[in-house]
């Protein structure tokens, strides 16, 4: 590899971090996700739009423990970050899969609950409606 005509080598080049994207077949309620399994997930939409989910796994044939973390978003997308090998990150994966389902009664967005609230028009927006609505 050159850099402006140098001759530039790399050394020890080591995977780090799997990353993997997926989408949820619906849309999710993850405030209804954070009260059903507040040990897991925190949720604080004020600070960012998704939910973390901590889980911790058990490794095969060890007594470690793998770490996984999730990012999920009410529009059913979730990140899956910090596993280091192929293996580690189906482990992960399963664990996810595994978590949603063992979770009785929740709730996809299509319930209300969870729903966008409508915006209301502003102080100008008003003002212009109530003067088109005098001539």
């Amino acid at each position: 590899m050159t850099n402006g005509g140098r001759l530039v080598r790399i050394y020890n080049v080591a995977v780090q971090n799997i990353v993997c994207h997926g989408q949820l077949a619906n849309p999710i309620s993850i405030r209804h996700l954070h009260q059903l399994r507040p040990k897991h997930v925190t949720y604080e939409p004020s600070i960012f739009p998704g939910a973390r989910v901590a889980l911790n796994i058990p490794k095969e044939n060890s007594d470690e423990r793998l770490n996984v973390s999730v990012t999920c978003y009410k529009s059913g997308k979730y990140v899956i970050a910090g596993q280091r090998d192929i293996p580690s990150f189906n482990r992960a994966e399963n664990a996810w899969r595994t978590f949603l389902k063992n979770i009785k009664g929740l709730r996809f967005q299509s319930d209300e609950a969870d729903a966008e609230p409508e915006k209301k028009p502003s102080a100008r927006r008003k003002r212009k409606r109530k003067s088109r609505a005098q001539r």
